[in-house]
């Protein structure tokens, strides 16, 4: 698996690491959700979750990718509480969902993988990742699960309040998007609104970035006629419209 990725670090500075199978970039962000040690990823290419588990027993959610490939496999209830943080509380899943959600072809329905943010959160490393729903074949609704690691394992959690900005800017930014704006990268800009955006979310005097202002950034891109040259469109603070 192919992956370029962004280390958000404490020193403000750019490295850059080539190599056949990787890119690492390493820069500073403002975060003002309590977040450290920062890296984003891209899925180059992305990678299908097609749930491979035939019992609880064999997820053992080392990584946020084998807790996706849990999440797809569940097939009860107990499987379904087991993918999240003990005492949460989970919907129940009634046995003819079950039943139907077994009975789909899994080379046509499944999730395809697109970033990944992962981070320390209070002291816990946290992360989110970006996936389609594929269906039919076909990829439809954009998404994002918000997970934790504890005691060397992951599980799903409930994202917190002042984690849900950057969740969206997660969510909604085109993955190769946010690799240019988290490193500046003016050379691959190839348009001077994209410039001017870098410019504006590093309005700190130190130059880092600043999420929340790239929050607000991406509900203000809506209004621009090419807006889908920098968003993927998946929630309803946007017009109802399915990604192709």
């Amino acid at each position: 698996m192919k992956a370029t990725t962004l280390i958000l670090t404490i020193i403000f500075g750019i490295m850059y690491r080539l190599s056949a199978d990787e890119q690492t970039i390493d820069v500073h962000a403002l975060n003002n959700f309590v977040i450290k040690d920062a890296k984003y990823s891209v899925y180059n290419p992305p990678v299908k979750i097609q749930g491979k588990y035939k019992n609880i027993a064999d997820a053992k959610c080392l990584t946020p990718e084998l807790l996706m490939e849990s999440a797809e496999s569940a097939n009860s209830q107990e499987w379904i509480n087991y993918n999240w943080l003990p005492d949460t509380k989970v919907n129940k899943v009634t046995p003819k969902q079950l039943k139907y959600r077994s009975s789909l072809d899994k080379n046509l329905y499944y999730n395809e993988l697109q970033s990944k943010l992962t981070f320390s959160y209070n002291g816990v490393p946290s992360a989110i990742v970006k996936f389609y729903f594929v269906e039919n074949g076909v990829k439809t609704i954009l998404s994002s699960t918000f997970m934790q690691k504890k005691e060397n394992r992951w599980y799903k959690a409930v994202v917190p309040m002042d984690l849900l900005n950057l969740v969206l800017v997660v969510q909604r930014i085109k993955p190769h998007i946010m690799l240019l704006l988290i490193a500046n990268n003016r050379k691959e800009m190839h348009s001077d609104f994209l410039k001017n955006l870098s410019e504006r979310i590093r309005k700190s005097p130190s130059g880092f970035i600043d999420m929340d202002l790239l929050y607000n950034e991406s509900k203000n891109l809506i209004t621009k006629k090419d807006y889908r040259n920098y968003l993927l469109i998946c929630d309803k603070s946007f017009p109802d419209k399915k990604v192709k």
